[in-house]
């Protein structure tokens, strides 16, 4: 059910960028689109305690989005996400801050939100010819996010979803409430068929080290113990995965790209 209201979420975007005949990612114009859906127009100011807020009345509204936020792909993903509750949610007046715009992994309206804004600033059908023989890595995902105009986070989140690689991701967050202090969330792409463990990441894993404290950013990928991240590893096992590990202070999060590559897969096969 949470997959399928989330690919709902995604169709209608597509749909709106459909009937404004976008061909390229600068084609996305947000104001346009604001306009189309609610008459709804967007302006930048101070907001207390949000990055976002979607303001509604009977003839329009307003998007406002917060003057603090420095990042253009993070004040345009920001913008998308409101375009989506105008479009997807029952009249309200949501209040956006990071929380909110880092929720990808449950069933709420700010997960639908922010699948809706993902695909409306990287439909796949723009997005998924650019993927093609590049690696799960940050500086690739950092590169992508310029192009389209729209947050690190939710591009890491748009590749693993359309790539044909064996990738994932891997999102921590502090103070997640579990009983050590993170809560974790994945999502594997289509071609990454083994099982990721559950919970904070093994300390032998990049993001493991990060969170304790005892490394920081791999800059690239580097190999890690299969067994340390996956379930159906035994831990004799002497393989490895590819890892590339990224903390974000501000947001209190590691951000973890998973990727196997042929070398690898074909080490595994020979075991």
């Amino acid at each position: 059910m949470r997959n399928l209201r989330i690919q709902t979420s995604r169709s209608r975007a597509v749909d709106l960028l459909r009937d404004i005949a976008v061909e390229q990612p600068d084609e996305i114009d947000l104001e346009l689109l604001a306009w189309r859906v609610a008459r709804l127009r967007i302006e930048e100011g101070a907001l207390k305690n949000a990055l976002g807020r979607l303001i509604r009345g009977t003839d329009g509204g307003t998007i406002r989005v917060s003057g603090d936020i420095q990042h253009r792909g993070r004040k345009r993903f920001t913008i998308a996400h409101e375009i989506g509750h105008a479009v997807l949610h029952a009249p309200g007046t949501p209040w956006d801050g990071h929380r909110e715009l880092s929720t990808w992994d449950d069933s709420s309206i700010e997960a639908e939100a922010n699948g809706f804004a993902a695909e409306l600033l990287m439909p796949g059908f723009l997005f998924g010819a650019r993927l093609v023989g590049l690696r799960p890595e940050h500086r690739v995902i950092d590169a992508l996010a310029e192009d389209f105009g729209t947050s690190n986070l939710a591009s890491a989140r748009q590749f693993v979803e359309y790539t044909h690689e064996p990738a994932a991701l891997v999102v921590c967050t502090r103070n997640g409430g579990n009983g050590n202090g993170w809560k974790c969330w994945f999502r594997r792409g289509s071609h990454f068929t083994h099982r990721i463990k559950q919970g904070r990441p093994h300390p032998y894993t990049a993001a493991g080290e990060i969170i304790d404290g005892k490394g920081e950013s791999t800059n690239g990928l580097v190999k890690i113990p299969a067994d340390a991240w996956l379930e159906n590893v035994s831990s004799g096992n002497r393989s490895c995965i590819l890892e590339d590990s990224r903390s974000i202070p501000a947001l209190g999060m590691v951000v973890s790209l998973l990727w196997i590559d042929d070398e690898i897969e074909e080490e595994w096969n020979r075991d």
